[in-house]
């Protein structure tokens, strides 16, 4: 009969796991999503605003090629979620400008 002996592992021992940052690109692309249909829902933009959106869905192909090249760290994460950020606003006020709302010069 032989007797099996089992090794306890310590957590000291066991590799370290390491965790990066929230994909930022996601959560403002769901916002930008969120806003453009609750403004939709309310009647304060035309549901032919999609049509406009619509062009520019090779953005979307850009920023998932933008956040393979950067990488997977929280730095590089921060930075694609305030690009993200930048280009999609700047889509909708693009979009607003076209239904002849008044946006502000800065």
């Amino acid at each position: 009969m032989a007797i099996r002996k089992e090794k306890v592992v310590e957590e000291a021992e066991l590799p370290i796991r390491k965790t990066y940052g929230k994909n930022y690109s996601g959560a403002v692309f769901l916002i930008f999503l969120g806003i453009i249909f609750l403004l939709n829902n309310l009647g304060i933009l035309p549901w032919q605003i999609w049509n406009e959106i619509w062009k520019f869905w090779p953005v979307i192909l850009i920023l998932i090629g933008f956040e393979l090249f950067l990488g997977k760290s929280p730095f590089a994460r921060f930075v694609m979620g305030v690009i993200t950020l930048l280009i999609f606003a700047l889509i909708l006020l693009y979009v607003l400008s076209v239904y002849g709302y008044y946006i502000p010069r800065f």
